[in-house]
């Protein structure tokens, strides 16, 4: 029961760390767009700027998901190991 439950907890403080981030790249990234001059917009293709949204922003949460178990989980380890 305890193990379903800190399992639980972990995987809502994953989602809630994941959807922080990629929504303040987002942010960012919409802000950042909002700033370029009208040139950049004559050269740029329309596809290539809504990519960085969808792929690259994919990629960064799948890179997220992966690597966040890696770096929290032996942190967590240390401390229960401590306590125990």
């Amino acid at each position: 029961m305890a193990v379903s439950v800190a399992g639980l907890g972990r995987d809502y403080l994953y989602a809630k760390v994941a959807a922080s981030v990629l929504g303040d790249i987002r942010y960012r990234m919409f802000h950042h767009l909002q700033r370029l001059s009208m040139d950049f917009y004559a050269r740029a293709k329309t596809g290539d700027i809504l990519s960085r949204f969808s792929g690259d922003l994919s990629a960064v949460e799948a890179a997220m998901t992966n690597a966040l178990p890696w770096g929290v989980l032996p942190v967590l380890d240390v401390v229960a190991n401590t306590v125990l």
